[in-house]
């Protein structure tokens, strides 16, 4: 079975790049461009991966992160940034996402991709359910 991937990026022109690579890859790729959408994908189809820009438009990625974790998502999530701030400053369980610093090559993303794929948390975590929740 193919590695879902939900990518969040409001960038569309750079969503629509990596998307192509990642397919190009052999993941399936789910892509979603404002963060609300993107966090109901996250519930509702559960993807493998999030792959997700960490200043969306309306939301935050710290604050998805928080919302995927409070009903019990667990789903690893990769961070594109161009953000320079020490994360462990903004907050210490931000840690556990896997950062990449915008501009990167797609190399990177694969290395990021398989370094999620291989922690304890993607490989022993049993899929979310299938339920959406709103509110």
């Amino acid at each position: 079975m193919k590695t879902r991937l939900l990518l969040i990026e409001d960038q569309i022109n750079l969503a629509h790049f990596i998307a192509l690579e990642l397919r190009a890859e052999g993941y399936q790729v789910i892509v979603e461009h404002h963060a609300k959408i993107g966090l109901i994908a996250a519930q509702v189809l559960c993807p493998d991966i999030i792959i997700m820009s960490w200043d969306l438009p309306g939301e935050a990625a710290s604050r998805a992160y928080h919302q995927l974790r409070s009903i019990g998502n667990q789903v690893p999530i990769v961070v594109m940034t161009v953000d320079t701030k020490p994360r462990h400053v903004l907050s210490p369980e931000l840690n556990e996402m896997v950062w990449l610093m915008k501009p990167f090559c797609m190399s990177d993303l694969f290395k990021a991709i398989d370094q999620v794929r291989h922690t304890p948390l993607f490989v022993n975590s049993p899929q979310p359910e299938r339920m959406l929740r709103i509110g």
